[in-house]
C-alpha cells in the first residue's frame, strides 16, 4: 500500500508543524520506555522502519541498530535519512530472514495497523529477538480515530482510513498471546485531535506528562521478556544528540 505517492505524503506529514510536534512526543514516550534497557553491544531490529523515522533516534540512544522493511520506497528513504551508515534490509514481517534470537531488542512502530496478520509479525519478532521488545500503535477509542481513522462517508482514502487501529486491551491481549511477557509497561501520548498538537503554554499541561494508554492517540508498550535487573540506570537521548556520521 506504500506507493511512492503514499510515501512523499508520510514524508510532508512529518515535516509539517503537526508531524514535528507528533514525532517529538512520540520520542519522548520511547525514550522513557527504553530507558531500562542496556545499550552497550546490544542490537536492536526495527521492524518496519519505514522511511527512517526512528533508527536515527535508537542509533543516538546507544543500539547497534538494523532496519527492516517490505517497501522499496520507504527503504530508499530511509538510506538517505541515516546516511547509508545502518543496514537496511528488504524482507515480509511474516517471514523474516534471521535466525532465532539474532537480535537484543526490537521494535514495532506503528505496523501492526498495515499488516494483515499482526499476530504472525509478533511470532517472528518473538523469534528473532530475545530480551524484548518496544510497541506503538495507534488508539481506536482516541479522538484523533474519529478524525483521521473513522472511514466516514466521502472521506479521502489514505493509509490511516484504511489501516486496523487497535484499542489498549486489544493489543495487550495480542501481545500476551504471542509474546513471552514478564513485565509490560505501557503508557500513551498525544490527547485529543491535532488542534491540540501544538506548542502552545496553554496546550503544555496535556502534553507535560505521559497519559494511561487507552487515553492518548499514540500507545507505546515495553515488553521484556525477562524481568530487568533492579540495578539497571536509565539511559536517556537528546534531541541533541548527534546523527550517524558520514
Amino acid at each position: 500500500m506504500w506507493s511512492k505517492k503514499r510515501v512523499n505524503n508520510y514524508l510532508a506529514w512529518i515535516e509539517s508543524p503537526e508531524g514535528r510536534f507528533a514525532l517529538r512526543q512520540e520520542k519522548k514516550l520511547l525514550n522513557y520506555l527504553i530507558s531500562p534497557w542496556p545499550r552497550r553491544k546490544q542490537t536492536l531490529v526495527d521492524l518496519g522502519c519505514g522511511p527512517g523515522t526512528f533508527l536515527n533516534f535508537f542509533w543516538k540512544a546507544g543500539f547497534e541498530v538494523h532496519g527492516v522493511d517490505k517497501s522499496q520506497n520507504m527503504l530508499k528513504q530511509a538510506r538517505e535519512r541515516t546516511r547509508n551508515k545502518i543496514p537496511l534490509t528488504l524482507a515480509d514481517l511474516e517471514h523474516l530472514p534471521f535466525e532465532d534470537n539474532e537480535f537484543d531488542f526490537g521494535a514495532l512502530i506503528l505496523v501492526l495497523e498495515f499488516t494483515q496478520n499482526p499476530e504472525k509479525v509478533l511470532q517472528e519478532a518473538c523469534r528473532i529477538v530475545k530480551k524484548g521488545l518496544i510497541l506503538a500503535s495507534l488508539n481506536k477509542y482516541s479522538l484523533y480515530y474519529l478524525q483521521k481513522g473513522f472511514p466516514w462517508p466521502r472521506s479521502p482514502k489514505n493509509a490511516l482510513r484504511q489501516a486496523r487501529w487497535y484499542s489498549w486491551l486489544e493489543i495487550k491481549k495480542m501481545c500476551k498471546h504471542n509474546l513471552p511477557v514478564a513485565e509490560l509497561t505501557a503508557k500513551s501520548t498525544l490527547p485529543g485531535t491535532t488542534c491540540l498538537w501544538k506548542n502552545r503554554k496553554y496546550l503544555r499541561p496535556l502534553h507535560y506528562t505521559f497519559l494511561p494508554p487507552w487515553l492518548g492517540s499514540f500507545i507505546g508498550l515495553r515488553i521484556d521478556f525477562f524481568k530487568m535487573s533492579a540495578g539497571c540506570h536509565p539511559l536517556l537521548v537528546t534531541e541533541k544528540s548527534p546523527c550517524p556520521p558520514c
